[in-house]
Order: C-alpha cells, then sequence, then structure tokens
C-alpha cells in the first residue's frame, strides 16, 4: 500500500484521528510520525498522554497497516 491508497482508505472509512506531527499531541490521536528511514506509530489517550506500544517501522506498509487497526479500534 502506497500512501495514496493509505489516504483513500482514510477517507473512505472515515478516520480522522491521525496526526503526522509530532509536536501537536491531541487526545485520542493515532501518530505516523516519519524519521529519516522509519516510521513512529503511537496512540495518546484522553489526557494526550502516550499509551500503549511505540512502534517503530522499517517498511511504509506496515506502519500503514498498524495506524489503520489502531484507528479502528477507536
Amino acid at each position: 500500500m502506497d500512501y495514496n491508497e493509505f489516504n483513500t482508505i482514510l477517507k473512505n472509512e472515515k478516520l480522522n484521528n491521525i496526526c503526522f506531527d509530532e509536536n501537536n499531541l491531541l487526545c485520542n490521536t493515532v501518530y505516523l510520525i516519519k524519521k529519516e528511514n522509519d516510521f513512529l506509530v503511537y496512540t495518546t489517550d484522553k489526557r494526550a498522554a502516550v499509551f500503549g506500544k511505540v512502534r517503530t517501522f522499517q517498511n511504509e506498509e506496515e506502519a500503514y497497516n498498524n495506524v489503520l487497526k489502531r484507528l479502528r479500534a477507536f
């Protein structure tokens, strides 16, 4: 899956609790942060604190799948 397909899924399923900017902490949000060659994925709770596992992926598609799994769980 590439970014365009990922973005289409987000729109079609109305999954909007996602953020790409780690400097902007929001409540109940899934973060997808690109770092050089890695992708960080984590979730925040109702107090905007990170909870659960912070996952690091080297594969873009695996990161997108993890983000979708977390968003769908909300």
